[in-house]
């Protein structure tokens, strides 16, 4: 499901690894809009996510894109409960469960 990575040097504790693309699964969409400050998100599918999954909120690279975490048991419908939002988000946002929060 997921693209094994390329190791491009390794000096000290530090593994530079060739940029991966993002997973295309788990990936939702936002029924309706949410607001900055929110925590409950109304999806498509919530098949896929689970509690402390992080999420990816918009499209990476863009303003107003943001990493949150699913904050709650999630349990088979349409509703995803995050950590609370820090930008709002229109309804068709993307949300995609990363594995890490973090690359160069």
């Amino acid at each position: 499901m997921y693209e094994v990575p390329r190791i491009i040097s390794v000096s000290g504790r530090t593994i530079q690894i060739a940029h991966l693309d993002l997973p295309s699964q788990p990936l939702t969409y936002l029924l309706s809009a949410s607001s900055a400050g929110d925590t409950s998100l109304t999806v498509l599918d919530n098949v896929g996510f689970a509690n402390t999954n992080l999420i990816l909120l918009g499209e990476l690279g863009r303003e107003q894109t943001e990493i949150r975490s699913v904050n709650a048991a999630v349990t088979s419908g349409t509703a995803l409960t995050s950590t609370t939002t820090v930008f709002g988000h229109s309804a068709g946002s993307p949300i995609r469960k990363l594995l890490f929060n973090q690359w160069k």
